[in-house]
């Protein structure tokens, strides 16, 4: 079975649907990673990137820039006022925090500055 626990992307679907078919995936070329296979490493990271707006996910880590209201569209009822909306750098703990409520940036500046310097190997 499917680790549950496992931190995947969008991208895995295509290797995972190859791999399922019996069809050879590429060594190069995917940055996905088939899910019927364990994972290569426990901390995983995903980034993303829109424009300048940016997010790198390491294990429970999550460092952004973005804006927690970027992208939302018009609020409804269910309507989460942002907790930090601005462009500074946020560091949420996922496991302690999954509701991304507490920025924890000042307070871990070395987590900070190896999520930054993961982030820009990666791009």
């Amino acid at each position: 079975g499917i680790d549950q626990q496992r931190i995947v992307s969008s991208l895995d679907f295509l290797p995972t649907c190859l791999q399922a078919a019996g069809i050879p995936i590429p060594r190069r070329g995917l940055d996905g990673e088939s899910l019927l296979e364990s994972p290569q490493q426990a901390d995983r990271a995903l980034i993303w990137k829109w424009g300048r707006l940016w997010a790198i996910r390491s294990g429970r880590w999550k460092l952004t820039n973005a804006r927690e209201d970027w992208g939302k569209g018009v609020p409804s009822d269910q309507y989460i006022a942002p907790a930090a909306d601005d462009n500074g750098l946020k560091l949420y703990d996922l496991e302690a925090d999954p509701g991304e409520r507490n920025n924890l940036a000042s307070s871990h500046e070395s987590e900070v500055r190896r999520l930054k310097k993961l982030y820009r190997r990666m791009r």
